[in-house]
């Protein structure tokens, strides 16, 4: 029997592939977590690794770890897509899903390996940083195991859900996968913080870091057997042949992409904010490990018995004898003169982190839902612009923010602002996106996403590397331990509780780097579409006085320039119709709106050339209005021309030299100040923008006035809504 797609969200498939997915992105930010922890524990604070000469730093580690993680998909993607396709997208899950079992089988021997060696006498700073790298190398797996995932994970929805359904279910998968994320870096911090091991120069104690990954593996098990329940289904395209080189189909994707300016804001607009986000995560664990530095500092001066050496030979004589803790590790008793022991006072940094680091998924996952409230029934891509102010000021304010709450808030509300930002891209992107090519456009932003990622571990390392460096910052945990003469230890101490104060600053400077970044960015795109500030103008002034609504959007292309046949004769349609409208559209009309005072909006609309009146004129800002209407049209963006029941001479002529020069499409556009609620029946009015079928590119002024009276007339019903 073949396989159909389920009319439910009951279907065992369905299930499966909910569990299955939900398993695989916790595991993925818990390991991610618990890798940057552990491996600044055992490569920084414990055996003080170096590379090329330089001794490995938090920093290091952080952008280390993040790079593992994130490069896959860049190296991958366009391949794993081919595969996705090439065969069943069931067997791919399976196959990966059951490499998740291995690859958490090895992250758990890198946690458990000291243990293991320490049973053999060997060398703990050498197993250390061996365990550490196993651990990592896992992140680097799991990356990989996503790469390949993602796509055949995204790409079945349509082969196991019927049509009915499907919107549903891409909402279901979504949030169970936002959740588990949330919970995996809480849990990975939260557990982390719970069996650390504790380290102090050279002693350690070892922990029960193993826990994690006996637990991360249990759950790939789990995993794993849930996406055999996932029933069997045919390969999408079985003689697809396999591309030599992957980049080939990326290349002609990314062609595809540039030929639309609004697809380009939307890529450009989701990798900035895979960039923001993935650089604040970095500075949080860097505070993280900054203040757990800080806290081991103060309790080491605070506390006499833990500065004062033995000067006797009997107590040298057993700090040169062997010894073994509860675990079976072997600690020095050198090691134990500097105070390290079990039971002491756990630094809650790194736990904070995690926590804090969850804090802002939670913030962005309330700001997605505030966008889609303040969206109401259509895109409202000035959200755009409001999101970016709100993450500029916000980023500023963590970094002039004390540790508490005033944190936890502003972390909270740059989510927030962060979810309002990327929900009207990510719908540009979908909306706009040609229908035949939904699918290569998505991979493509996804590859542009990870090359956002990229960069900001660039960025970050850069940023954060520079500014240690200019402050003079080169002490490290072991320099302090490794001082035996009593005064001279204290004064490395106090000398390292100075430089540590200096590098508390560092995270506070990497927000406002990232706030000058954001408003750069917000800058950038103010200057490049003009129409995103008229169109949070006109939101934040007529959000709530009454509704907006949007029929027959399909009927605007998607890349090819157009010309708007429209009826506004008032400013307030106009921002109607470019609030409604998700390209970039220029305004031509014979004369000034009839309710032109709208104070800065009006002035603005006209400066940039978004309003362009009384067209009879031969020039306008030193260009004729013919050329400049050519320029849009040329440049992919749309003209709006102003068509009413009276004869206008200028305005004809103007479409007239434009159907002679342009083979843009005519679309008719009436705009209803008090329409028919087509979403409830005897409701209240609405304000209602219909865009109409093409018209001929001959269409003469009377056939396009009749067109207008048409579409105005058209019941509810007959249009599509968006």
């Amino acid at each position: 029997m073949p396989f159909e797609p389920a009319k439910t969200l009951n279907s065992r498939t369905f299930i499966a592939l909910v569990l299955s997915q939900f398993l695989a992105a916790f595991n993925d930010q818990a390991v991610h977590i618990a890798a940057i922890l552990y491996g600044s524990d055992m490569l920084v604070r414990y055996a003080n690794s170096s590379f090329l000469h330089h001794r490995v730093s938090e920093t290091m580690v952080i952008s280390l770890v993040t790079g593992c993680f994130i490069s896959p998909f860049f190296f991958f993607s366009p391949l794993a897509g081919i595969l996705a396709d090439k065969y069943s997208k069931r067997s791919v899950l399976v196959f990966w899903k059951m490499a998740e079992v291995a690859i958490m089988g090895l992250c758990f021997f890198g946690f458990l390996l000291p243990h293991l060696s320490s049973l053999a006498g060997a060398d703990s700073h050498a197993v250390a940083r061996w365990s550490a790298l196993l651990v990592i190398a896992a992140v680097f797996l799991m990356g990989t195991h996503s790469a390949f995932f993602v796509p055949a994970k995204y790409g079945v929805m349509p082969e196991i859900l019927h049509s009915s359904v499907l919107s549903r279910g891409n909402g279901l998968l979504e949030g169970t996968s936002f959740v588990a994320q949330i919970l995996g870096t809480s849990f990975g911090g939260v557990l982390f913080w719970q069996v650390s091991s504790d380290i102090s120069g050279d002693s350690i104690v070892l922990g029960k870091e193993w826990l994690i990954g006996a637990v991360l593996l249990g759950l790939a098990v789990i995993g794993a057997v849930a996406s055999t329940w996932i029933e069997r289904m045919p390969a999408a395209t079985p003689h697809k042949p396999l591309v030599l080189n992957p980049w080939t189909p990326l290349q002609a994707n990314l062609s595809a992409l540039f030929k639309s300016r609004s697809l380009v804001l939307a890529v450009i607009g989701i990798a900035f904010f895979s960039f923001m986000t993935l650089f604040l995560r970095q500075t949080v664990i860097l505070q993280g490990e900054t203040d757990k530095d800080h806290e081991w500092v103060v309790s080491q001066i605070n506390d006499p018995s833990r500065v004062h050496l033995p000067d006797d030979e009997e107590t040298q004589a057993a700090a040169d004898t062997p010894a073994t803790d509860a675990e079976g590790a072997r600690v020095d008793h050198k090691s134990h003169q500097h105070g390290a022991h079990k039971g002491k006072r756990k630094s809650a940094s790194e736990l904070e982190s995690a926590l804090l680091i969850s804090v802002v998924g939670l913030g962005v996952g309330i700001g997605c839902g505030f966008a889609g409230v303040l969206s109401g029934h259509r895109l409202e891509l000035g959200l755009v612009t409001i999101g970016l102010g709100l993450m500029v000021l916000l980023t500023a304010a963590l970094g002039a923010a004390s540790h508490g709450v005033p944190t936890v808030v502003c972390l909270l509300l740059v989510g927030i602002s962060a979810g309002l930002y990327i929900v009207p891209l990510y719908t540009l992107l979908q909306h706009r996106a040609p229908k035949d090519s939904k699918g290569n456009i998505v991979a493509t932003s996804n590859f542009l996403n990870v090359a956002g990622g990229l960069v900001a571990i660039i960025v970050f390392t850069a940023l954060s590397v520079g500014l240690q460096g200019l402050f003079g910052l080169n002490l490290t945990r072991h320099d302090v331990a490794q001082t035996e003469d009593k005064l001279e230890h204290r004064e490395m101490l106090e000398r390292y509780q100075e430089q540590l104060e200096k590098r508390r600053v560092i995270p506070h400077g990497l927000f406002f780097g990232g706030s000058l970044i954001t408003a750069t960015m917000l800058g950038l795109m103010c200057w490049k579409r003009p129409d995103f500030v008229a169109r949070t103008v006109w939101l934040l002034k007529h959000r709530g006085r009454r509704d907006l609504q949007g029929r027959g959007l399909h009927n605007l292309p998607s890349f090819a320039p157009a010309i708007l046949l429209t009826n506004c004769e008032k400013l307030e349609q106009m921002l109607d119709v470019l609030a409604v409208i998700d390209r970039q559209t220029r305004f031509f009309a014979s004369q000034l709106p009839t309710d032109l005072d709208q104070g800065f909006l009006a002035r603005f609309l006209q400066r940039n050339k978004l309003l362009v009146t009384n067209v009879q004129a031969t020039q306008v800002s030193g260009a004729s209005n013919l050329a400049l209407a050519t320029q849009t049209l040329a440049e992919g963006n749309l003209v709006a021309l102003v068509f009413t029941d009276r004869p206008d001479a200028a305005t004809e002529k103007l479409l007239s030299q434009l159907q002679g020069e342009s083979a843009a499409v005519l679309l008719p556009v009436f705009m209803a100040l008090n329409a028919p609620n087509p979403t409830v029946a005897g409701g209240p009015t609405v304000s209602m923008v219909t865009v109409g079928v093409p018209l001929p590119a001959d269409a003469r002024a009377d056939e396009i006035r009749q067109a207008l009276r048409d579409v105005g007339a058209a019941p509810p019903d007959l249009a599509t809504q968006h």
